[in-house]
């Protein structure tokens, strides 16, 4: 197993045996031990009898301490730094989130794009079919014109059909990009305003991946 690093053995050497946090306020026992001054007065006040260290079990009947100045700012030092490490390291995760939004997004618009071009195809394709179909069956006896009838409403049948499909393909590709484009939002505005906890966790935010089906055209 590798060595730890100089700074995660300062990081526990600034540490409190008690609440396991770096030092807050911290004071020294008369057996040079340092704790959190909270946490010592509230470690005493639980002690039926004689009060003693918490890490050497020395006893402690004057219940005495002093504070260390020089400890408590070094404390807080190494807590700005681990603060500052996390935000930025933070930032860069949820800027890669967001890359990860903005490439799906461009996907969706270009899936609804093929889907519109689907469309206007059918469209046009099915008014050049019927025009096709009307001007043949002109030619024909009463009985084609009647076979005529039959199939255009089969085609209009289908066509309607057809176009629902879409017209819901659509409907929910628009949808996902407005819950995109909210997410987006969303991140941005944290990005923009500096408002990144410092207990965020990236690896939770999801990254959905919209699988679709492009329209075929018939």
């Amino acid at each position: 197993m590798a060595g730890k690093s100089q700074e995660q053995t300062i990081q526990e050497e600034l540490t409190c045996s008690i609440c396991y946090e770096l030092f807050r306020n911290p004071v020294m026992l008369e057996c040079m031990h340092h704790f959190c001054k909270e946490c010592i007065e509230k470690y005493w006040n639980g002690c039926p009898r004689i009060a003693t260290c918490p890490q050497c079990r020395q006893k402690c009947p004057s219940r005495s301490f002093h504070p260390n100045f020089i400890v408590s700012n070094i404390a807080e030092k190494v807590r700005r730094s681990a603060s500052e490490e996390h935000r930025r390291k933070t930032k860069m995760e949820l800027q890669k989130v967001l890359q990860v939004y903005q490439r799906k997004r461009e996907k969706l618009l270009e899936m609804k794009r093929r889907n519109e071009e689907n469309k206007e195809c059918l469209v046009k394709t099915s008014r050049k079919l019927k025009s096709e179909i009307q001007a043949a069956f002109q030619h024909l006896h009463q009985i084609l014109r009647e076979e005529e009838g039959r199939i255009l409403m089969e085609m209009a049948t289908e066509e309607e059909q057809y176009m629902f499909r879409l017209e819901n393909a659509s409907l929910q590709l628009i949808e996902e990009i407005s819950e995109l484009k909210k997410s987006m939002d969303q991140m941005q505005r944290r990005l923009d305003n500096s408002e990144i906890s410092s207990g965020l966790q990236v690896e939770s935010l999801p990254v959905r991946y919209v699988s679709g089906k492009q329209t075929n055209k018939q």
